[in-house]
């Protein structure tokens, strides 16, 4: 039996701050880590990156643990501090029977997750109206956010799910409320890595009548379901 007392084994961090979307910064931050013999890495990656560090970690035997989106397939030395939300979703959907609906997404979590309810609307014959807003220009963001709530009050899609990153929820959720289509009926839940700002949404006028307990960031859902029926 092997014991290791605190003045034996100890964790010494070695940090490198660095834009995960620039793979050649990961790789040369990568390989510069891996010489210095450490045993895992934490970090975050995002649609640019996760392929070279998937590949690194395989190829090398070093463990990368992140809370970025869950990757597809399966890595064995990358570990996941975020859950899938896959089946969640999807247990979601049918528990509220929504046969139609719109599916508002940001990345390629989201278009992954899209996928498995794709997959299942095919099956069950829903009707998904798929939205991608992870382009959206930031300085007409508030006027197309308004715009495209609009025009899916126009088309009655009254059943939207949010599959996005927390920013950018906040900046759909504050719009949505400026919306008149949303002073009528309307019930909003946030639930996972909002922090403060997750509320749940009266139906007579949207202010905040329930805070959500906090999650850390990237550690929670970003899944959340609007419903204006």
């Amino acid at each position: 039996m092997v014991q290791f007392s605190t003045s034996e084994f100890r964790l010494t961090p070695h940090i490198d701050n660095l834009e995960v979307a620039n793979s050649f910064a990961v790789t040369n931050a990568f390989c510069s880590q891996f010489s210095r013999g450490v045993y895992a890495i934490f970090g975050f990656y995002d649609k640019k990156s996760v392929n070279t560090i998937t590949s690194f970690c395989g190829t090398l035997h070093v463990s990368f643990i992140t809370p970025s989106f869950p990757t597809d397939g399966t890595h064995p030395f990358v570990i996941q501090m975020r859950p899938d939300l896959k089946g969640a979703l999807l247990s979601l959907i049918e528990y509220y029977q929504w046969d139609k609906f719109a599916y508002l997404y940001d990345s390629d979590r989201g278009l992954s997750t899209l996928q498995a309810v794709l997959d299942s609307a095919a099956e069950k014959k829903w009707q998904v109206t798929a939205i991608n807003v992870g382009n959206i220009n930031n300085d007409k963001k508030d006027e197309m956010y308004r715009s495209l709530f609009q025009d899916l009050e126009l088309k009655k899609e009254r059943r939207v799910i949010l599959d996005c990153e927390r920013d950018k929820v906040n900046d759909i959720v504050d719009q949505m409320t400026l919306n008149d289509a949303m002073r009528n009926k309307a019930r909003l839940s946030i639930t996972g890595s909002t922090g403060e700002n997750g509320r749940v949404m009266t139906p007579e006028f949207p202010k905040a009548v329930h805070a959500v307990p906090y999650v850390s960031p990237g550690m929670g859902m970003n899944v959340s379901v609007t419903d204006l029926s």
